[in-house]
């Protein structure tokens, strides 16, 4: 695939519909897994994403096979927001991008520019460093 999505669920308007998260937290346009239709769909890009790809990540396991996954992309797209920043394997899966593979980054900023985890923003919390320079479009 030429794109890696890493994104939070909660983020995921579809994902929440389906009992994949605990609840939604953003808007519908900007859902990550509708942005990935529409590049898929509208620019011919290949996208991997993990829900269309959970047969490989149960076999490979989760860890590797996002690693695999990622090694093989061009560019990672992550959905970045309060909610993402609070999961540490989100933070796991950015950090592996930008200082192990050392992959061209570009955050999509969804959720809501509301705190709405750990009282904190995202760009204010220390697992943002490294995310300076990074490009970015606001889709919140």
């Amino acid at each position: 695939a030429q794109i890696f999505f890493s994104y939070c669920p909660r983020n995921s308007e579809i994902a929440a519909k389906y009992g994949a998260a605990a609840g939604f937290v953003g808007s519908s346009w900007a859902d990550p897994r509708k942005v990935k239709d529409g590049l898929e769909n509208k620019k011919n890009l290949s996208c991997w994403i993990d829900y269309e790809n959970a047969a490989f990540l149960a076999q490979a396991g989760l860890f590797h096979g996002v690693d695999e996954a990622m090694r093989r992309s061009e560019v990672v797209i992550i959905s970045m927001s309060n909610e993402y920043m609070a999961s540490e394997t989100c933070r796991n899966e950015m950090h592996h991008a930008l200082f192990c593979l050392h992959k061209p980054v570009l955050l999509l900023l969804v959720g809501t520019s509301d705190s709405v985890e750990r009282d904190s923003r995202w760009d204010k919390s220390p697992h943002a460093k490294g995310l300076e320079g990074v490009g970015y479009v606001d889709m919140r």
